[in-house]
């Protein structure tokens, strides 16, 4: 403790007993109580203002010098996940109390095999046998050879990687995830469907890079990363603590913020311990253990495995499309093989036929010059009209439609079966077609399914959609509804299926229809996690009755992410 010198307080005099310096003795009592306050007012001044001048400002990455430090609690977990990345190897099983980690009941040899089913009950039914209740018993295979494959894999990205985390201000540590998720394998694929060495589910990969059929960027390391880092950085922002950011990445944010909530407090030793949820389980809760157990293993990776050698470092240029460009027209202008084009961009499909505007071409140095010169001589790719599928439609039928062959649409789409479509699908169809392509509309927005039919002496046909109504469809071809009701034969106005076909009597043509559709797109909404009716029709300022109705919701509180809504009547 700081020593206050308080000598310079002393009043000079001489003290007696009937009092100081001719005071009486109340007086004497009095002022030695100021002084005594006094003294003690200032050592605390003191010492606040010292201890203040000597706290570290919190840096940019969180507010402890490390932030990921092991908490306080969950030592047992990150040394029991070191064992399993370096000691285990995969012929092993290793019984443990999922509780008290730091408790292994038993290591049995054990080969990857039809056998180990047999193994593990086995050894289980001992352990009960023992005393041991079934749920404080789980079995966890090594995995020391893939670690260390994983880590000799990461020389190939871990330098673009840092650079890429440091441009955002965000730990480097964050770098070593791929090491829990994938082991830093590009072809790596979940059961659960994540994709790629950060493994992102489809839903969350579209958010942050494309994802469709032939452009699934899940799948290059550096698209990946880039989008990683803006996910941990949106986690960050919103959860305030690394722990809950990097729990978020594999729980989901709002399956965090959930647990905040319920528990009043951001501490993830507390949330592992007391929070419950049908989703958040053993995975989850053993998520930050594992990347902590990662992290401070690459901390001291010479120590921990001596012999591993790292892949050396992948150099590719990156060149940004602004426009659209057809692959073949790309490889035959640059004299390279379709094969190394497609392992330096690996977020291709096999069957692309076209490069969207904007996307990264990767190449190494050399092949990038020839790619560059090969760009500035082509020129735009034709644009293409589109199709949004309905229930029945047909390649083969809108083949004959649109006066092109199934085999033409199928290879523009990259579709792997021409059997398989699923009603809300965009097409592009090659060749001449009178439906023209209109100008690009936010992604909410699809068009009306309309498909231009043979002309009949009554008039043209509507593909009915979900939501349709006759008096939107006639109010939409300029007829009443008791016209197209009398043309159809239909027995109440009320009952349309999806996929059905209505004859459009009057003069009424397909071309002047579909621009009055096109004048007022439907919007759509795809359901994010956390959203609720009534948050989507603020955005969109219209009610959630209105919403309800239009998709046929019977409980506005039950809606699941990914559900697409139309948004009846909404402005945009």
């Amino acid at each position: 403790m700081t020593r206050v010198d308080t000598s310079f307080m002393q009043l000079p005099g001489k003290v007696d007993n009937e009092g100081y310096n001719g005071y009486p003795k109340p007086m004497l009592l009095k002022e030695f109580r100021m002084t005594r306050c006094f003294v003690v007012l200032a050592s605390l001044l003191f010492l606040l203002f010292s201890g203040l001048s000597h706290t570290p400002v919190a840096s940019a990455r969180g507010p402890s010098a490390d932030p990921f430090a092991i908490p306080r609690g969950l030592e047992p977990a990150v040394t029991f996940w070191k064992a399993i990345f370096l000691k285990y190897d995969s012929t092993q099983l290793v019984f443990f109390d999922p509780r008290n980690m730091s408790k292994i009941y038993q290591v049995v040899e054990a080969r990857q095999g039809a056998k180990t089913r047999r193994v593990i009950r086995s050894v289980r039914a001992r352990l009960m046998r023992r005393g041991i209740p079934s749920h404080r018993i789980k079995v966890q295979r090594g995995i020391s050879e893939r670690f260390a494959a994983g880590v000799r894999r990461s020389g190939r990205y871990m330098a673009h990687m840092r650079k890429v985390f440091s441009a955002r201000g965000l730990p480097v540590e964050l770098t070593y995830l791929p090491l829990v998720e994938s082991s830093f394998r590009n072809d790596a694929r979940s059961f659960r469907g994540a994709v790629g060495m950060w493994q992102f589910m489809p839903s969350t990969g579209r958010r942050y890079m494309r994802v469709t059929r032939l452009v699934d960027e899940r799948r290059d390391p550096m698209e990946a990363t880039r989008a990683a880092a803006r996910l941990l950085q949106d986690n960050y922002r919103e959860l305030g603590t690394w722990p809950l950011a990097v729990t978020a990445y594999n729980h989901g944010r709002a399956g965090m913020r959930r647990a905040v909530r319920r528990l009043g407090t951001r501490d993830i030793v507390t949330i592992i311990r007391r929070y419950r949820s049908r989703t958040f389980k053993f995975a989850s809760k053993n998520f930050y253990a594992e990347f902590l157990a990662a992290v401070h293993i690459m901390r001291e990776i010479e120590r921990h495995l001596p012999s591993v050698r790292f892949d050396p470092l992948v150099h590719l240029d990156e060149i940004r499309l602004t426009k659209r460009v057809a692959v073949s027209t790309l490889l035959r202008h640059s004299q390279v093989s379709r094969a190394e084009f497609l392992t330096w961009n690996p977020a291709l499909s096999r069957r692309a036929s076209w490069l969207p505007k904007g996307y990264r071409l990767k190449a190494p140095g050399l092949q990038s010059q020839w790619f560059r010169k090969a760009l500035a001589g082509i020129g735009p790719m034709p644009s293409f009209p589109y199709h949004v599928v309905s229930r029945g439609d047909t390649l083969s039928e809108l083949a004959k439609v649109y006066r092109t062959s199934a085999t033409a649409i199928q290879s523009l789409n990259g579709l792997r079966s021409a059997h398989r479509l699923r009603v809300g699908q965009r097409l592009e169809i090659p060749g001449k077609s009178s439906v023209k392509r209109s100008v690009a509309r936010p992604v909410t927005r699809r068009p009306s399914r309309v498909v231009e039919r043979p002309r009949t002496k009554d008039g043209s046909f509507h593909v009915v959609s979900r939501g349709d109504t006759l008096w939107d469809i006639a109010r939409s071809y300029g007829t009443s509804a008791r016209a197209i009701q009398s043309a159809n034969s239909l027995a109440s106005v009320r009952r349309l299926r999806p996929g059905q076909r209505l004859a459009i009597p009057g003069d009424s043509s397909p071309d002047r229809s579909l621009k009055r559709v096109v004048k007022s797109p439907r919007i759509y909404h795809r359901v994010r996690r956390g959203e609720t009716l009534s948050t989507i029709a603020d955005r969109y300022r219209v009610s959630p009755a209105a919403i309800q109705r239009a998709n046929s919701i019977r409980n506005r509180h039950r809606i699941r992410v990914g559900q697409r809504l139309r948004i009846p009547g909404a402005q945009s």
